[in-house]
């Protein structure tokens, strides 16, 4: 479930509307997060890293330099998580995941499904933020 200050936060952040690496290749900062969970360690400091560093920075994340610079930034070791980010089974559960998505129809990022209901791009937070401190039900197709 987001928090309503999440949502809060992430609507403080400056973003440029067309960064110059965007549309990236999501695959390997995707597998670094995975590789993180399958570590048993939270990866929301990466992730949200990952963002600024495409939205607000203007980064390529599809490059390992700078995913290895993000992962050690957030406290992870930028080796171990490479490694396992480019094991196979990793790419199983990107995919596992992915299919889960489009059936939940997240068809793209960032979507947040909640109680059933897909807000889908950063837009769309004020519609969850108000979902969330109101307390209504989802809308579903």
């Amino acid at each position: 479930m987001v928090e309503i200050q999440r949502v809060a936060e992430f609507r403080k952040l400056t973003a440029h509307a067309q960064p110059s690496n965007f549309p990236t290749n999501p695959a390997l900062a995707d597998h670094c997060a995975i590789a993180i969970m399958q570590a048993k360690a939270d990866p929301a400091s990466f992730v949200r890293a990952v963002g600024e560093a495409l939205w607000t920075h203007d980064l390529q994340i599809a490059d390992e330099a700078v995913m290895a610079d993000l992962l050690g930034s957030t406290g992870h070791d930028a080796n171990a998580v490479l490694k396992a980010a480019k094991e196979d089974g990793t790419a199983d559960i990107r995919m596992a995941n992915s299919k889960d998505a489009i059936a939940a129809d997240a068809i793209g990022a960032p979507a947040y499904v909640y109680q059933g209901e897909v807000f889908w791009g950063q837009d769309r937070l004020e519609y969850l933020d108000y979902m969330l401190a109101s307390g209504r039900s989802g809308f579903t197709a």
